[in-house]
């Protein structure tokens, strides 16, 4: 799929949950709609910030041990010295 094409779908979906979100209210309206928009926005970010440092730190000690140690199905099987 290209970027365009890609662009374009994601709009979509984009403005269609957006507007499904502004005609049918899972709550009250308290405040306006640009308001709930950046409160939104704002707790997203911070909710990717800690997403992106816990998972680089669970994946980060995996990836780690892995380069250092012989493992798999490959180290169990006595192969040729030609391969």
């Amino acid at each position: 799929m290209s970027p365009v094409i890609q662009g374009i779908v994601f709009t979509a979906l984009f403005l269609s949950l957006l507007s499904l979100e502004y005609y049918f209210l899972l709550r009250d309206k308290t405040n306006s709609l640009i308001i709930r928009l950046l409160i939104n926005i704002l707790l997203s970010i911070f909710s990717f910030i800690i997403v992106f440092f816990v998972v680089s730190l669970a994946a980060k000690g995996p990836m780690e041990w892995s380069s250092e140690e012989k493992f798999g199905i490959i180290y169990l099987v006595k192969l040729p010295s030609l391969i």
